[in-house]
């Protein structure tokens, strides 16, 4: 009979999105999102697609305007990570001549001290006059320079800076609702994010398996 540790073993490496066996690395997702209570907004990660985010889309309106969003992923055990992170999310423009929407995202482990991780990335869309126009972004930290190891307590953080310019009518912004929820006109916040794209943001973590 073989050991409890090897009979186990396939139930754990099932709970990750993708495993390389190869490299010693299993990815887990997890769904960047809002939460509104009582009128304020609060920002986090869920582990979850049934989460349904307090807002679909965080967008800006107007001809110009910036928005810096921090989402932080709170480790409960210690953890080790080794390799690429992944963040994929839709990024929209709407409206006005000249209309343009970008992100300027950071990863950051929140320890003793707070590091960035990898590279500062960005994205930028340019707004159709009439229609809204929406594209894919895929985000890749490297994190294979060393184990990063994540303490209890310690976070994760994702650093999102939205920012747009353009005419009046302009709107911009980006995905982050875990249930995937379709983006629509609510005033003058016009939809960005287009029915064929998702609203949903993931983040893929490369954890170091326990083989």
């Amino acid at each position: 009979m073989l050991p409890k540790k090897y009979l186990s073993q396939s139930e754990v490496i099932a709970s990750y999105a993708s495993v390389d066996i190869l490299e010693g690395i299993g990815y887990v997702n997890f769904y960047p999102c809002a939460f509104k209570l009582s009128g304020s907004t609060t920002y986090g990660v869920a582990q979850s697609t049934s989460v349904v985010s307090g807002e679909t889309v965080n967008k800006i309106v107007g001809a110009a305007g910036t928005e810096t969003v921090t989402y932080d992923l709170t480790f409960n055990k210690p953890q080790s990570i080794k390799g690429k992170a992944l963040l994929s999310y839709s990024l929209g423009s709407s409206g006005g001549v000249g209309g343009k929407g970008f992100t300027i995202v950071k990863l950051y482990k929140v320890s003793d001290a707070t590091t960035q991780i990898g590279s500062t990335l960005t994205s930028n869309i340019s707004g159709d006059i009439v229609a809204a126009n929406t594209i894919p972004v895929l985000m890749s930290f490297d994190m294979s320079d060393q184990v990063y190891i994540f303490k209890t307590g310690d976070k994760l953080r994702i650093e999102i800076y939205l920012s747009a310019v353009g005419g009046a009518s302009s709107v911009s912004g980006y995905g982050h609702d875990p249930s995937a929820t379709a983006d629509v006109t609510v005033g003058s916040e016009v939809a960005v994010i287009l029915s064929t794209f998702t609203t949903r943001m993931t983040l893929s973590l490369p954890f170091i398996l326990d083989l």
